[in-house]
């Protein structure tokens, strides 16, 4: 912190600081750029705003600062958390966890959070934690802009945060509180859930394609045609649902489920295959793999086509035939030469 006011402001927001071996953020006083712990820092009035941050194993967290906006933020065993955070600073809806000191020489913190954040291998809340949803959603913060010489102070007021719905807490969580890719439960019915990483807690499997990361705010992906909650098709029914891969249906029965039979997993390219597009492909006068009844609510009576049946999934209704082109050509050459010669004989 220089000796005059620098009209700056310095904005930290979703990272990570684990085992500095000083300060993660120290404000020092003038030039001094020493971060070890214990050393003096200024009440810098300057506004500072750390917004979802992640503090672990540090000898001091966050010390000095006089116009420090915290919020959202995890603290877990540093030695000192908060040192000498004062003045104009504003501590709101931090979770401290097993720090030596929790604070110390700074403002009263209000909504704080307790219990263990459950950090994963990276240092991201996992499902049950109680940082979930437990952020600050919307803040503004005012605070006396000091201009330079023979010019008047003015009050100013920034929007330190507006997320809509109160978020997570920590450098994973910035996105929408108990965000869809980071709750531990399959919320679009594909049998997945949340990231690769991510524990499920309802049965279903990690990883659900449409899941970007962690602060993704659903599990579905406009890029992903059995995956983006969209009728693509026009057949009334949507999606990858394995409800309705193990049992599709045929041109008596309607598939069951909710999803659409042409889809055989989320990252499946198309929803109408050849072998649910309601269309005859192949000139054979049959029609996918249940007469077209999914694709058109009636099944054709010529009857489904027979390399379809049962792979409503499958985008081709001709059947695959046996290669005889080549191998037949190798069989027949030495049969005709056995003829030849046996002519000659």
């Amino acid at each position: 912190d220089y000796d005059a006011f620098s009209n700056r402001l310095y904005i930290v927001e979703g990272n990570l600081f684990k085992d500095v071996g000083a300060a993660g953020i120290g404000v020092r006083v003038g030039s001094n750029t020493n971060a070890s712990p214990g050393t003096p820092v200024a009440s810098m009035p300057e506004p500072l705003y750390l917004v979802n941050n992640t503090f672990v194993y540090n000898p001091e967290a966050v010390s000095g600062g006089g116009n420090t906006v915290a919020l959202n933020n995890v603290f877990m065993e540093n030695d000192i958390a908060l040192r000498s955070v004062d003045t104009d600073s504003v501590l709101q809806n931090n979770l401290l966890f097993n720090n030596t000191i929790d604070s110390t020489e700074s403002n009263a913190a209000t909504g704080t959070i307790s219990g263990d954040p459950l950090l994963d291998s990276n240092f991201e809340i996992q499902a049950g934690s109680p940082a979930i949803g437990a952020g600050v959603a919307s803040y503004s913060h005012t605070y006396t802009n000091h201009t330079y010489t023979n010019m008047d102070d003015s009050d100013v007021t920034d929007v330190v945060i507006d997320v809509g719905s109160a978020p997570d807490l920590g450098w994973g969580g910035i996105g929408d509180s108990g965000s869809s890719c980071n709750d531990g439960l399959d919320n679009d019915g594909d049998g997945f859930c949340d990231t690769a990483s991510s524990t499920c807690t309802d049965g279903s499997t990690p990883g659900d394609p449409g899941c970007a990361n962690v602060s993704d705010q659903d599990e579905q992906s406009s890029l992903l045609r059995c995956d983006d909650g969209a009728d693509d098709d026009s057949d009334g029914r949507i999606d990858f649902d394995p409800v309705t891969l193990a049992s599709p249906g045929d041109e008596n029965t309607g598939p069951a489920g909710q999803g659409d039979p042409g889809c055989a997993s989320p990252t499946w390219p198309r929803e109408d295959p050849q072998c649910q597009d309601g269309e005859h492909n192949d000139g054979d006068g049959k029609m996918d793999y249940d007469a077209g009844l999914s694709a058109n609510s009636v099944a054709d009576p010529a009857g489904p086509d027979a390399a379809c049946v049962g792979k409503p999934w499958r985008d081709n209704e001709k059947k695959r035939r046996c290669g005889l082109g080549f191998e037949l050509a190798l069989l027949l050459a030495p049969v005709g030469w056995l003829t030849a010669r046996w002519r000659r004989g």
